[in-house]
């Protein structure tokens, strides 16, 4: 729980110290500004869910109660 915490202090001081905007090329839209604080956000939130998705799937092959 700590890790995860101090993990989320990380990414958003990241995110607060990059405040720019970006271009991003997509693959079926040309390209976007967009804040890059939004990107990396955006990039946090889906390695949690990833983590969170192995961890969950992990737990429940060795038998453990969710």
């Amino acid at each position: 729980m700590i890790t995860a915490g101090v993990l989320v202090v990380l990414i958003v001081l990241f995110a607060i110290a990059n405040s720019q905007t970006v271009t991003i090329h997509w693959w079926f839209i040309t390209t976007t500004q967009t804040p890059m604080i939004v990107v990396i956000a955006g990039c946090g939130l889906i390695g949690f869910a990833v983590g969170w998705m192995f961890a969950r799937r992990r737990a429940a092959s060795r038998g453990a109660p969710r």
